[in-house]
């Protein structure tokens, strides 16, 4: 499992048993709810290395000089060309290119393996997270939300730079 729904546990939307988790929404009684995320939430399995059997987003940090704008745009692509084969694949591709590697772009490892960070971050919690407060916003519900920038240096290796480690991890 090479894509970005590669995570090896999690709900399954079959349309047999699950079906589109924004129609629970509708039928669902109304609850109070709090949900949140983190400045870097994939950083736990990118940068860290957490959980390898579940999944490949890890980076080794003897690999970390191998990081450059082409290996991260090679990525971006690889992971669009998994998950979609319409004739906007090259558009997609484009556009977070311009996203994530060409805004305020420098030329080092450490910025390409950071924008990657964020980059899963986006596509496999941060995307999901929104998308759910604001279906739930409109079938009625009262929502909470929280952004957790607590930092704990402790948990971190000595050799990973300070700029991959991030505020905060997933499930801080």
């Amino acid at each position: 499992m090479d894509g970005l729904s590669n995570i090896k546990w999690g709900p399954v939307i079959d349309k047999v048993f699950l079906y589109h988790p924004d129609d629970f929404m509708l039928l669902a009684p109304r609850k109070k709810s709090i949900i949140g995320f983190t400045n870097k939430e994939a950083a736990l399995f990118t940068i860290m290395g957490v959980a390898p059997f579940l999944h490949k987003f890890g980076i080794n940090p003897s690999n970390y000089p191998e990081w450059t704008r082409e290996k991260f745009i090679s990525t971006i692509k690889k992971y669009v060309d998994l998950v979609y084969t319409g004739d906007d694949a090259q558009k997609i591709v484009d556009d977070l290119v311009s996203f994530y590697v060409d805004r305020g772009e420098e030329k080092n490892y450490e910025f390409y393996i950071d924008r990657y960070t964020q980059f899963i971050s986006d596509a496999i919690f941060n995307v999901p997270i929104v998308d759910g407060i604001l279906s739930r916003r409109k079938a009625g519900w009262t929502i909470y939300a929280y952004f957790l920038d607590h930092y704990n240096d402790a948990i971190w290796n000595d050799r990973v730079p300070k700029r991959l480690r991030g505020i905060s991890l997933h499930a801080s």
